[in-house]
């Protein structure tokens, strides 16, 4: 992984990603709501994930805390050649969904990703039927670009289509928030 920094906005803090945050992590990723939303469709444990975690070159990842308590992670998968990377989050405590962390983060890291590191483009992907994610990444700016038909494979074996997003930082940096 690559290094990042602590950056905090009100109640929201992004703290650089660490072994003290995987066992947490892998009970979150093995929660059906999450596992479906990225389309994980095997056994997470504290070993697979500590051995991706190593594979992980252009990755940086920040633990998500709301008012001094882990609650998520977030990430940007950088293409440094194309100034680009593609972003993931999730809020993993489900009782701070829906208030305003995911809002937070996302824009903490979408500054970050523009402002420090110095991308172009940020992009992401989600399912069809996830309103609440579609909704938010519309409000801070991203632009539906397209739908990538049966691109991802369920764990009962059905193929659903996601909608890929796109933000471009002259677009950011028009926002308002």
């Amino acid at each position: 992984m690559l290094e990042c920094n602590e950056i905090q906005s009100g109640f929201v803090c992004l703290k650089p990603y660490t072994q003290e945050h995987c066992a947490q992590t892998v009970i979150w990723l093995c929660s059906e709501d999450i596992a479906n939303t990225f389309g994980i469709t095997y056994k997470v444990t504290e070993k697979s994930h500590a051995d991706w975690l190593v594979l992980q070159n252009n990755l940086i990842m920040w633990a998500i805390y709301s008012n001094d308590i882990y609650v998520g992670n977030t990430s940007l998968r950088i293409i440094p050649r194309h100034k680009k990377a593609y972003f993931e989050i999730y809020i993993g405590d489900d009782t701070c969904r829906g208030k305003g962390v995911g809002k937070a983060a996302l824009c903490l890291v979408i500054d970050y990703g523009f402002n420090v590191l110095g991308l172009n483009r940020i992009y992401l992907y989600t399912h069809v039927a996830n309103q609440a994610a579609n909704n938010l990444y519309q409000k801070v700016g991203f632009v539906r670009e397209g739908i990538e038909r049966q691109a991802l494979l369920t764990a009962e074996g059905q193929f659903k289509d996601q909608i890929m997003w796109g933000l471009l930082h002259k677009d950011w940096e028009g926002f308002n928030g």
